[in-house]
């Protein structure tokens, strides 16, 4: 099985503006990490490196530090992926945590949305071709993981779980319409003017404790139906839409009826 790291953005040696390479150099002469480049450049870290390497700047040695506490944007990211497609796990042989999620290769962008807005957690994604005897042919499936040396992760787990891998709904934070917007992206479906979503894997009560707060948050009705999945009539998608359309990527256009 073969895993190959995907780039970001725009490309390592297309692109380039000497306004870059001159902001690259100061920065690097000034000793910042590679990970505040890549932000201040809005590229990569390997893109960055990479550069670096052909401009002839020696290898900085990465004095990358994990950050100890969310932006208000990265929490709400972070609690709408929890509650659809992510989870935590303990790293191997540590006492650390780390984000993890996996999509079909045809989400790259989505994910790639996330290594934008969680680019000071030093994430890394990957891409890998597995056969597949559910389809009987080789797959393309992505990956996408944080650095685990935070407290952070280790806290929301803690907040997230009962127990080893029960995740739950927590209705004592406040859940904004990004946060909606990016847990409808994992599990939504819009499908002529009705909508569902399949967080059916959350115990009972924690599926009652989505259906209250958004009600009483957002006057969004829903109700558990088939299989444990929540329906969503059509007054309410179209609050729901509403509340998401601006934390919508084009990728998942589509799931909002556009």
């Amino acid at each position: 099985m073969s895993v190959i790291a995907t780039s970001n953005f725009r490309s390592t040696q297309q692109y380039w503006t000497t306004e870059e390479d001159v902001k690259l150099r100061d920065m690097w002469e000034s000793k910042h990490n590679w990970t505040e480049i890549a932000i201040a450049l809005n590229r990569t870290k390997e893109s960055v490196c990479r550069h670096a390497q052909l401009k002839g700047l020696p290898n900085l040695k990465n004095r990358f530090i994990c950050p100890t506490e969310f932006s208000s944007r990265e929490r709400q990211i972070v609690y709408g992926t929890l509650m659809g497609d992510a989870s935590i796990h303990k790293s191997p042989n540590a006492e650390s945590y780390y984000l993890e999620m996996y999509h079909k290769y045809e989400h790259v962008d989505y994910l790639h949305w996330f290594e934008k807005e969680l680019i000071r957690f030093n994430p890394k994604l990957f891409i890998w071709h597995p056969y597949s005897s559910y389809y009987d042919r080789i797959v393309d499936r992505c990956n996408f993981r944080t650095s685990s040396t935070t407290v952070l992760w280790r806290q929301l787990r803690e907040e997230f779980y009962r127990g080893e891998h029960t995740k739950q709904f927590i209705p004592t934070h406040e859940i904004t319409p990004l946060a909606l917007a990016v847990l409808w992206q994992d599990d939504g479906c819009y499908s002529h003017g009705y909508g569902t979503l399949s967080i059916q894997n959350y115990p009972r009560d924690e599926r009652d404790k989505f259906i209250i707060y958004v009600q009483e948050n957002y006057d969004i009705e829903c109700h558990i139906i088939k299989s444990g999945v929540l329906g969503i009539g059509r007054r309410s998608l179209d609050r729901l839409v509403e509340l998401i359309r601006p934390h919508t990527i084009d990728l998942f256009k589509y799931k909002i009826g556009d």
